[in-house]
């Protein structure tokens, strides 16, 4: 399989949603995460940059008046969907 060096947030996480959707608990919460996610971020590839979009990304949910654990599990959602690009392949380092 080659490797892509190059992939979007929004392919990510559909990625991510493809291959946990069927056996996690409560798969609509998938769903509703990354819709807030996608977006703010899922135009962007995953690249360096992130840290700084992925900052922004909290300064204005946190200014739309969401709770910090609603925050975190929208990153932690982020933060899988990248790791499982990087394993399975589909970019070349996980950047956070």
């Amino acid at each position: 399989m080659s490797r892509r060096r190059r992939l979007t947030i929004a392919a990510a996480l559909q990625l991510y949603i493809a291959d946990r959707a069927a056996i996690v608990a409560a798969p609509e919460r998938l769903h509703q995460t990354t819709r807030q996610l996608v977006p703010v971020l899922g135009k962007y590839l995953i690249d360096r940059r992130l840290t700084h979009r992925v900052r922004t990304y909290i300064e204005s949910r946190r200014q739309d008046g969401v709770q910090n654990p609603t925050i975190r599990r929208e990153l932690v959602t982020l933060r899988a969907a990248i790791r499982l690009a990087w394993r399975e392949g589909h970019i070349s380092a996980a950047p956070i």
